[in-house]
């Protein structure tokens, strides 16, 4: 196994490691021979399989969300929201009341007049959370 493993060959390395037979960690994990199997040849679990496969294996968090990303694939990457000149124009408005364009990740995008006048150290780019 050269480079990233897929999710099946995971599996296989874990069990190995835990010098356990594929009977004892299907039993352990409440699946079938047969399924664990074509697991780990290739196929794609389901998420409470995987649940199962890393509680029978005794996985860390850690091990669990990197079964997680060999399984499913990393998370999608979360581009910035963009303001529209609309909501700048809106920003705009909003003085002087305090008024930021902000992310779900709370990311700043833009502030207004007021908003930079009270917090001028929180300008877009910076993160709310920080």
């Amino acid at each position: 196994m050269d480079g990233v493993p897929t999710f099946g060959e995971y599996i296989r390395q874990r069990r190995t490691t835990a010098n356990l037979t594929r009977p004892q960690l299907a039993w352990l994990a409440n699946l079938s021979v047969p399924y664990l199997t074509k697991i780990e040849g290739g196929a794609n679990p389901s998420r409470r399989v995987i649940e199962s496969l890393t509680t029978a294996l005794k996985l860390t968090p850690v091990d669990f969300e990197y079964a997680l990303v060999l399984a499913e694939g990393p998370l999608p990457r979360i581009e910035p929201d963009q303001p529209t000149p609309a909501d700048l124009e809106y920003l705009d408005l909003l003085n002087p009341a305090i008024g930021a364009y902000i992310t779900g990740l709370w990311d700043i995008v833009a502030v207004n007049a007021a908003h930079h006048e009270f917090f001028p150290e929180m300008m877009a780019g910076a993160n709310y959370l920080e």
